[in-house]
């Protein structure tokens, strides 16, 4: 919530923040954290965004060209 609060928060601390965020949603102590600090849910929001872009892009899809090459650890 630190992180989410103090608008000069740097690029760590919001992605940390997101990841948090995104792990805990979809659950009763997100949805408490959210109502009862009004105005944060937005915030919350672009945390989560910001995680989710970094994680996308840091990580590219790669097939295997070959079937004997594939391996579905490498994608769990």
């Amino acid at each position: 919530m630190k992180s989410v609060r103090k608008p000069e928060a740097d690029e760590a601390e919001k992605l940390h923040a997101g990841k948090t965020f995104k792990d805990i949603a979809e659950t009763e102590l997100f949805q408490k954290l959210t109502d009862s600090f009004a105005g944060l849910s937005d915030r919350v929001n672009e945390v989560i965004d910001l995680y989710t872009a970094h994680v996308a892009q840091a990580k590219p899809l790669v097939l295997p060209t070959r079937i004997e090459d594939f391996d579905i650890r490498d994608f769990v």
